[in-house]
């Protein structure tokens, strides 16, 4: 009697152990579970949330190519207002990475917000918004495409601005910041930048008679003036001043390839934009204008610019596909420079003078600010 106790308390206690296994492993599994659906929940919410950042910032680069191509017409300047037109391309749906996005732009002062608010697997959603701020063509001293690491530049940068604040070098690549690359003025080098820049555009202005310079020789005395807007092939000016007149207006002036050995005067109150399609050549000259909005060289892809000798050179370079050398310590050079690549084969004096508000406002860009998610 005692012996069928004893096995049906044992039955009962291997029971008891296998239904509290089978609930520890119920609960466990259950646990599991649950884990699992709320990784997999997350996942999802943050795969919503790319979705919504990446159809924002599929327009923020259009919004900023746009603005590229207005920079580069006769349209410019452009008003942000002008963007305004594109979101109505974007009211709809956009199917994108797996989910949809519905994406509005605000224009707020001198800013652009971009929202994108998105769904995936339809019961998931994101959001993301993106600020598009305007930027100024020359707001560094010296941008370059590409690297500023090796040999060159070296160089002296000083502060025309009077604002007492850093100087900025930036590039798109990298900056060799050893002590002795740049020296003068304090500033502050900013590698690998994303920036864009439009290119010079053709200014669509007539052939000059092809003779008009052949006489421009030797003679230190000669003055030599042009007061149209016309283009100009190849010139050679070996002596002698080169004057602008803008009395009739803002000048386009379009070299294949010049040299200049002379004085460049800017007669007027108005500008001049020199383009260039293959090689400047300046040595030794004086830009008798101490104002870098009177002259601004324009560098088609592919072209150079040379500065050498003692020349002391105001104005804007914009050639973000181009080459400009500074070729001596005794060059100076007053104002900004956009480039492709440069190259110092000294250690030149290079002077930030910003432009002025007006200049300023022919001059905007638009780049991402920030995300606000």
């Amino acid at each position: 009697m005692l012996l069928k106790n004893d096995r049906g308390s044992a039955l009962i206690m291997v029971l008891l152990v296998l239904t509290v296994g089978a609930l520890i492993g119920v609960a466990l599994l259950t646990v599991g579970v649950n884990e699992d659906l709320q990784v997999s929940a997350e996942e999802k919410t943050i795969q919503a949330y790319y979705v919504a950042r990446s159809a924002a910032d599929a327009l923020a680069a259009h919004i900023i190519e746009e603005a590229l191509e207005l920079a580069s017409d006769s349209s410019y300047p452009f008003n942000l207002s002008d963007f305004e037109d594109l979101i109505n391309d974007h009211s709809e749906p956009i199917e994108f990475a797996g989910g949809e996005a519905v994406v509005t732009m605000t224009v707020v002062g001198d800013t652009v917000e971009i929202e994108s608010s998105s769904t995936y697997m339809d019961n998931f959603s994101g959001h993301a918004v993106v600020v598009l701020d305007q930027r100024l063509y020359f707001d560094h001293l010296i941008w370059s495409e590409n690297p500023l690491d090796d040999p060159n530049p070296t160089m002296e940068v000083y502060d025309g601005s009077g604002t007492g604040e850093d100087l900025e070098i930036a590039s798109n690549g990298a900056i060799d910041n050893s002590p002795d690359k740049v020296d003068g003025d304090p500033s502050v080098l900013l590698p690998d930048q994303t920036e864009s820049y439009p290119e010079p555009e053709e200014p669509g202005v007539p052939n000059a008679d092809p003779l008009v310079f052949d006489y421009m020789q030797n003679n230190p005395h000669d003055v030599f003036v042009i007061a149209a807007s016309e283009e100009y092939g190849t010139v050679d000016i070996r002596n002698g001043e080169l004057h602008f007149d803008t009395s009739g207006g803002d000048l386009d002036v379009v070299f294949d390839t010049a040299e200049f050995k002379g004085n460049i005067v800017v007669i007027g109150t108005n500008s001049v934009n020199i383009y260039i399609r293959t090689l400047l050549d300046i040595q030794t000259p004086i830009s008798v204008n101490d104002d870098p909005e009177k002259l601004t060289f324009n560098l088609f892809a592919g072209s150079k610019m040379e500065m050498s000798a003692n020349g002391s050179i105001y104005g804007y370079i914009k050639g973000p596909s181009a080459t400009v050398e500074f070729g001596s310590a005794q060059t100076d050079f007053y104002g900004a420079v956009v480039c492709g690549k440069l190259i110092t084969s000294s250690t030149p004096d290079i002077t930030y003078i910003p432009p002025s508000d007006a200049y300023n406002e022919e001059e905007k860009l638009l780049e991402r600010s920030l995300w606000k998610d």
